[in-house]
């Protein structure tokens, strides 16, 4: 309360100001590009002169691209699909062209030195904006989202494909799906068959890649294995989408430079967003279509625009068509429907605002109705049908263990669930945090202490959000429909999880990636936050941000240990068909 309007009080560039300069841009970009080729080539092997002309020539295409766009265009104006994504698609495909003109990525050694050598020149070029006094805060936002593609890129391939996913063994499994459809052009034709009773949406868009790239690489004998590769970097593409929408999210709730920078930081550091950054399952797909709802909603929320409805409506319809629980993100958005539903006045008003909620109708049911009513009737699989895993250990007892342990620090990972011992005493609240954390994966002795040190930087930070909650939340918003979406952002989906668990008390089901699509909501409580304490002079400023900054830092750490860690969870290679 008491700030101007958003655009007024927390401008990122100003019109018609300084354009970052073509030969600014190229050298940020060689300096990324010749990480990359670094990292794909070894880091000895310059005589390669193909891939040196290929890096120059990709490095050219990605500046043109962003000097051709306004810097802003990509985060602040609207949708603008084709300019941002033809940006970030130039980046992705020269890295797969590395991918593919290399027979074997090089030791996971190149890619940290890759990666130091982006950080170093991007710093240096962030302080050189400083110092000609150009430095704004959409060029640390740019820098915040490119070192997040840059460690979800090299996370990706610092470990097989295969560690460190979910259902993606045995028969019927999410590969199996996206394999069947892209070889056979058609949905399933049988069910009953584990992940065949998901919603298709994911594994339609990743079957259409898996096609492209299969047409390109049959004639490998591995092509299997380099497709699914090649398909992570699909999914990490997204997850660096998810970081430029959340951004901004987080600029429709009135927050400072300073708030809005940790909090897009927050965003894409978090470990459980690097971590599913690689999935190929369609949970990853799910957080994307959620946090591309969010925004749209309330985008439209602040313009009542037609163009804004019918996307809301969308990836409404592709949330629920990736994933059925994505149908809670209609609960969500619900209160920004009915906030504005009861600021209208005139009978005018609201007849215009019920052909919206028509409109929103309209396009939102056939997707879902199709996919859904298909299962219904060739398979008689009802809305929400999940296969029974059978077999899997029962966690029973879960509103008995609803609590923080004494003992947490212990064994800083989740422990491993799928042993009946074990599962009968995993305690709810726990398990979720350490699995946005690690993963439900176990690692090495080595992992100890860090992952101590992450997860209790984890529950300091939780201790600022929930002591600014109950103390300040609710008297930072002027409008009562945010506060309520933000309210029904974090209820709504921890009330469906525990229902789960419930209903499937596997102890699976306790995992935090159930939760994961809504991490936006806590991106803008703990932004909030820093707001609000930043601007004191007291012990909790320097706590918080401090217990923040270093959160990211181990977080970033922790991504890059992992691959030098004995992963619990492996599969092995798939079999062509």
């Amino acid at each position: 309360m008491g700030k101007t309007n958003n655009n007024v009080q927390n401008p990122l560039i100003k019109p018609n100001v300084h354009r970052l300069s073509f030969a600014n841009l190229f050298a940020l970009y060689f300096i990324l590009s010749l990480g990359t080729y670094l990292a794909f080539t070894g880091g000895n092997n310059l005589s390669q002169y193909p891939i040196t002309v290929t890096t120059f020539v990709f490095t050219v295409v990605a500046c043109l691209f962003i000097n051709f766009f306004y810097v802003n265009t990509i985060f602040n104006k609207g949708f603008a699909a084709v300019k941002y994504l033809s940006i970030i698609g130039v980046f992705v495909v020269y890295i797969v062209t590395f991918c593919s003109i290399n027979e074997h990525l090089s030791h996971i050694s190149d890619l940290y030195i890759s990666m130091v050598i982006f950080l170093f020149g991007a710093l240096i070029y962030i302080y050189y904006l400083k110092k000609l006094d150009k430095l704004q805060t959409i060029h640390i936002l740019i820098f915040i989202a490119l070192t997040g593609a840059m460690v979800r890129i090299f996370f990706s391939f610092g470990i097989p494909w295969t560690a460190n996913q979910h259902d993606i063994s045995g028969v019927y499994s999410h590969t199996d799906v996206i394999k069947y459809i892209a070889m056979h052009l058609k949905l399933n034709d049988s069910t009953n068959q584990w992940q065949f009773s998901h919603p298709q949406v994911h594994y339609i868009i990743y079957a259409v890649f898996y096609r492209f790239f299969y047409e390109i690489l049959k004639s490998r004998p591995d092509h299997i294995n380099y497709i699914f590769e090649l398909l992570e970097i699909v999914a990490v593409f997204f997850s660096v989408i998810s970081i430029i929408i959340a951004k901004r999210i987080l600029s429709f709730f009135n927050l400072s430079n300073k708030a809005l920078i940790l909090g897009v930081a927050f965003f894409t550091f978090f470990p459980s967003n690097i971590l599913m950054s690689r999935y190929l399952n369609n949970d990853s797909t799910l957080v994307f279509f959620t946090i591309l709802t969010l925004y749209q909603a309330l985008k439209w929320y602040q313009n009542r625009s037609l163009k804004s409805l019918i996307f809301t409506a969308l990836f409404a319809s592709l949330t629920v068509s990736t994933k059925s629980s994505g149908i809670i993100v209609l609960a969500v958005i619900g209160f920004l429907f009915l906030g504005a539903f009861i600021k209208l006045k005139t009978s005018k008003e609201r007849i215009h605002y019920g052909s919206q909620l028509g409109i929103f109708a309209l396009v939102y049911l056939p997707i879902p109705a199709y996919l859904f009513g298909r299962m219904m009737i060739l398979f008689k699989e009802p809305f929400g049908y999940v296969n029974n895993p059978g077999g899997m250990p029962a966690a029973t007892g879960l509103l008995d263990r609803f609590y923080f342990p004494l003992d947490t620090f212990s064994n800083p990972f989740a422990i491993y669930p799928f042993d009946n011992n074990i599962a009968t005493k995993l305690i709810y609240p726990e398990y979720v945090l350490k699995t946005s954390l690690f993963g439900e994966f176990a690692y090495n002795s080595q992992m100890q202490f860090i992952g101590r040190t992450l997860l209790f930087l984890a529950y300091i930070l939780l201790a600022i959000c929930l002591v600014y909650g109950i103390k300040h939340f609710t008297k930072k918003f002027s409008e009562w429909p945010k506060l309520y979406f933000i309210v029904a952002g974090v209820l709504i989906p921890i009330i469906a999880h525990i229902c789960m668990c419930i209903k499937m008390p596997f102890a699976c089901s306790y995992n935090y990636r159930y939760l994961a699509p809504f991490f936006v909501i806590c991106a803008i409580i703990l932004a909030k936050a820093m707001d609000h304490y930043i601007n004191k002079n007291s012990t909790i400023k320097y706590v918080s941000v401090i217990s923040l900054i270093a959160f990211l830092v181990v977080s970033v750490i922790v991504m890059f240990w992992i691959p030098y860690s004995n992963l619990l969870q492996d599969v092995s290679v798939l079999v062509p068909y």
